[in-house]
């Protein structure tokens, strides 16, 4: 037997119950393997020895049959034990077959020994006594199988089992009571012998009614473990009831087939001592909550004991037509289990009506509930069938489609509300939408009280049956997305607009820019080299009549020429070669104005043809070169990489080096010099996003991205 009935184990080929036998059959076989093989040796030889024709001569050898059948009930009892006592320790039903098996064993050494020693065996004897006993224990190992296979049993459960009990009952009583009439009858038997060995019948009878309440109770929770269970117990009944019968027919003799059949019944509950599993609880149950109650099947199980009773009521007619007594108890027993029957029907009957109710009333309500959801949506839900007639609309569909609360929406198709898919392309439409199942995209309605079309967000999928499986129809959710079109519109026009005022500030910007390195270039500097030639004039004047201001004049005209650079570069600032050149040229010349004088090793990635506006291109060259200036200024780089992209609606600038990295706070913001407060500055103006990052390897990486038409 198995223990914890919480888990539903199947007896399948691939259920749980047999993974259980085979795993807890290879743990515990593991233990006395020569004594296993012993006992099969045992078994087997005695089983061929009791076939008729095989032995030399019929009746039983003391010393052949004796040794073999003795030795085979004592080795297969020891097994038992042997499998109990080995970890995991076995629940209380395996325990209790043990020493069943061994008190059964023991009674049978009891009577061999009697017998091969030509003694006459006492009655009832020790050995009687054993074998009751064994047979009340394996009664109390089902009952105990019973309580953790349905701890609650529904009453359905329990009427069950009653009326299989009653059938049992009442087919034992009329098939033993012609040999209990025979044993009464006959002269010089004791009235005690008769009546103890009335005990066995009653006490098999009660180990079948314990056996049908296990299978009542249990069903397609029992395990293999069980049926091996089950098997020996229904092999020792047989051999009780058929030993019962020849008995009084005064046809019984030791050593037959009968005697091999209760050695293999005994070996079979051996093993399902093995496949019982240790004790555990149900990891999926808390400690202390009982595990649900066993469900009972429908009215097929009353309609079969009541067919059966019928058949056992026939039986006992036959019986008392052949010219026998009429056996009321058996009677009593066919009627009981046919009125227990009826009951279990009746209450199966009342039970569904009632089942049916509650889920007809849960299926009410969903259908409420459900029908709330869709009328009170702002979306058009709709159905129609596979060949694209409307068959359903929600309020708001109905709303949408301008259509009057009396007119049918059976009038009305597919391609009349959406001409862009027609007849012809939900002919199309519907094989693509069986093999994906929906359909999500944007179309328009068509009103049919002539209003303008009306653009909306569709998902479409398909129906199938809940039980078949097969596609009866389509089901969409359209959404009217009129103001998010006036959105998308709005948000365009700020974009253009955003775009006009950008384009518009920098080319005030390079304008102002331009006029100022003009004035610059034509004013400043101009004057500046004036200066510098007629201090060129002054220093060698002062070489001839004054050598002592020859070193004025020259710091003079070191600041000069420190003045004219300066404004040299202020004059590189102020440019925007970019204005002439492609992105990629810009960059190019100015990092080679920028690394001049330096080892940095630059390069500029990126195709030339970019496709960008003015303003979009002076913004990424300014930011980059600016980038470039800071590498060159702050981080010391030995290679400093440029690389333009052109990513959806975006361009992408990087500029990477691998110097010291970025510290915040590091850069140069002072007036006249364009710092990251600048540089993000003309990225938000133009609506992109700078970041500014050191990577683990070192370095610092800028990153412009600029939105971009296409």
């Amino acid at each position: 037997m198995s223990e914890d009935p919480s888990g539903p184990p199947s007896t399948g080929p691939s259920g749980r119950g047999t993974i259980d036998v085979r795993r807890h059959l290879s743990a515990r076989l593991r233990h006395g393997r020569a004594l296993q093989y012993v006992v099969v040796a045992l078994v087997v030889a005695y089983t061929i020895w009791t076939v008729p024709g095989v032995r030399p001569a019929p009746g039983f050898e003391p010393w052949f049959d004796g040794l073999l059948q003795g030795s085979s009930y004592t080795l297969i009892a020891a097994l038992a034990v042997l499998w109990v006592l080995r970890p995991p320790s076995s629940i209380p039903a395996a325990s209790s077959i043990a020493v069943a098996l061994v008190l059964r064993a023991l009674g049978f050494a009891l009577t061999l020994s009697f017998v091969s020693l030509g003694d006459p065996l006492p009655f009832p004897s020790v050995a009687d006594l054993a074998w009751v006993g064994s047979s009340l224990l394996l009664i109390l190992a089902v009952v105990l199988r019973v309580r953790d296979l349905a701890p609650r049993l529904p009453m359905l459960v329990v009427l069950d089992a009653l009326g299989a009990s009653l059938l049992l009952l009442g087919a034992v009583i009329l098939l033993l009571r012609g040999p209990v009439r025979t044993l009464t009858e006959q002269p010089g038997v004791a009235a005690d012998s008769v009546a103890f060995n009335l005990v066995y019948p009653v006490v098999d009878l009660a180990l079948l009614m314990a056996v049908a309440s296990l299978v009542a109770a249990g069903r397609h929770r029992l395990t293999g473990s069980d049926w091996l269970a089950i098997a020996g117990i229904v092999g020792y009944v047989v051999v009780d009831v058929a030993y019962f019968v020849l008995l009084a027919a005064g046809q019984w003799r030791p050593g037959n087939l009968l005697v091999a059949v209760s050695v293999v019944s005994t070996l079979v509950l051996a093993l399902a001592v093995a496949a019982a599993p240790g004790r555990r609880r149900d990891p999926g149950r808390l400690i202390g909550e009982l595990p649900p109650p066993t469900p009972a099947p429908g009215v097929a199980v009353p309609a079969t004991m009541v067919g059966l009773a019928v058949v056992g009521l026939s039986l006992v007619s036959v019986t008392h037509s052949a010219g026998e007594t009429h056996s009321t108890a058996a009677t009593l027993a066919f009627v009981a289990a046919a009125a227990v029957a009826v009951t279990r029907g009746i209450r199966t009957v009342g039970n569904d009506r009632v089942a049916a109710r509650s889920v007809l009333g849960i299926a009410t309500t969903d259908l409420r509930r459900f029908q709330a959801l869709v009328e009170a949506s702002t979306d058009l839900i709709g159905m129609s069938d596979s060949e694209g007639n409307i068959v359903y609309l929600n309020p708001n569909g109905r709303r949408l489609l301008g259509m009057e609360d009396d007119r049918d929406v059976q009038t009305l198709t597919v391609a009349t509300v959406a001409p862009g898919v027609g007849e012809a392309g939900f002919a199309k439409r519907w094989p693509v939408l069986l093999q994906t199942g929906f359909w999500e995209g944007q179309s328009e309605l068509v009103p049919v009280d002539g209003s303008p079309p009306i653009p909306v967000a569709i998902s479409t999928f398909v129906m199938r049956d809940p039980d078949t499986g097969e596609p009866f129809g389509l089901a969409t959710i359209q959404r009217d997305i009129r103001e998010m079109r006036r959105q998308e519109a709005a948000l365009r026009d700020i974009a253009d607009q955003r775009a006009r005022l950008l384009n518009r500030l920098v080319q005030a910007q390079e304008a102002e820019r331009a006029q100022i390195a003009a004035d610059v270039h034509d004013d400043s500097v101009q004057a500046l080299a004036v200066v510098d030639l007629r201090m060129g004039v002054l220093r060698r004047r002062a070489a001839r009549s004054a050598p002592e201001l020859v070193e004025t004049v020259d710091d003079v005209q070191k600041a000069v020429s420190a003045a004219t650079d300066r404004l040299r570069h202020l004059l590189f600032d102020l440019e925007s070669p970019a204005e002439e050149l492609g992105l990629r040229a810009a960059l190019a010349s100015a990092a080679e104005v920028v690394f001049t004088d330096t080892d940095v090793d630059w390069q500029v990635l990126g195709v030339d043809d970019l496709q960008l506006g003015d303003a979009e291109r002076i913004t990424a060259y300014r930011v980059a070169r600016e980038a470039m200036v800071n590498a060159r200024k702050h981080a010391d780089p030995e290679h400093v990489t440029v690389a333009l992209e052109r990513e959806v609606g975006a361009l992408v600038v990087t500029v990477s080096d691998d110097g010291r990295g970025f510290v915040a706070g590091s850069t140069d913001d002072r007036r006249g010099h364009l710092g990251l407060a600048a540089m993000h500055d003309r990225a938000s103006v133009a609506g992109g996003e700078l970041s500014i990052t050191t990577p683990e390897t070192g370095g610092t990486v800028v990153r412009l991205s600029l939105p971009v038409p296409g």
